[in-house]
């Protein structure tokens, strides 16, 4: 017991606490995405809902969308990305034409 050292231990704890925190951030990040794939390709993202957004919920739809095709990129889920590239040009199109 004399060779305890509680900053090692604190450490290691942390280490180990971080760890799962990180895998379970991932985790619940890939069920999102998941989850939005599925309603995407379920439903799409219509015109409509798109003229209702306002410029920064089309950005913060445009960084889930890349997200999103990054993540299935990583996968080589290609058909994927190929759905969710047609529902990103709309957004960046609808983000353009408010510019205008």
């Amino acid at each position: 017991m004399d060779n305890f050292e509680f900053e090692n231990f604190m450490d290691d704890s942390n280490s180990d606490f971080e760890k799962r925190v990180e895998e379970f951030r991932q985790s619940m990040m890939e069920k999102a995405i998941e989850a939005n794939y599925e309603n995407i390709a379920k439903n799409g993202i219509s015109d409509w809902y798109l003229r209702q957004m306002n410029d920064i919920e089309l950005s913060d739809l445009s960084l889930t969308l890349k997200k999103m095709i990054k993540y299935y990129e990583d996968l080589e889920m290609y058909e994927r990305c190929a759905i969710l590239v047609k529902y990103l040009k709309n957004v960046n199109e609808r983000s353009m034409s408010m510019q205008d």
